[in-house]
């Protein structure tokens, strides 16, 4: 078992904060999913099932996103596709049963007032995220 991996299975939250890059998470992000998230570890098929069992249950994940594009037309505009890939088909389908997501940006144009309550926001989004909690770095 790696690292990561008991990491998450002795987590309560997961704690993910990462950028968006081309409307999803960065690849090294996406290969630590594909290298963590297996068969036998985070779900598992059983014969005559549709679904796999979810073995990551009782889990809970607040994901932090930063970005430069607006979070309305991440939403409206792109119909908001990584968060619900994220919340359903990744960390669902392993079976975290809430995740809460934050966007923040955009960021490229913002002022330094700007950062700064986006800043404060990301800390209100976070404050109770640390108990039993799991920070990944991925950078």
């Amino acid at each position: 078992m790696t690292a990561v991996q008991e990491a998450l299975a002795w987590c309560d939250k997961l704690v993910l904060v990462h950028p968006l890059w081309w409307g999803s998470a960065p690849a090294r992000l996406k290969g630590l999913f594909d290298r963590t998230l297996l068969p036998g570890f985070a779900f598992k098929y059983a014969d005559g099932k549709d679904f796999p069992e979810k073995l990551l249950k009782g889990k809970t994940a607040h994901v932090l996103i930063s970005s430069d594009t607006p979070e309305w037309y991440l939403r409206w505009g792109y119909g908001d596709g990584w968060s619900k890939i994220l919340r359903k088909q990744i960390l669902g389908f392993c079976g975290f049963e809430k995740v809460k997501i934050k966007t923040l940006g955009p960021l490229r144009k913002a002022t330094g007032a700007q950062r700064a309550a986006m800043l404060l926001d990301a800390r209100k989004f976070l404050k109770n995220s640390n108990k039993h909690a799991m920070p990944l770095d991925v950078s």
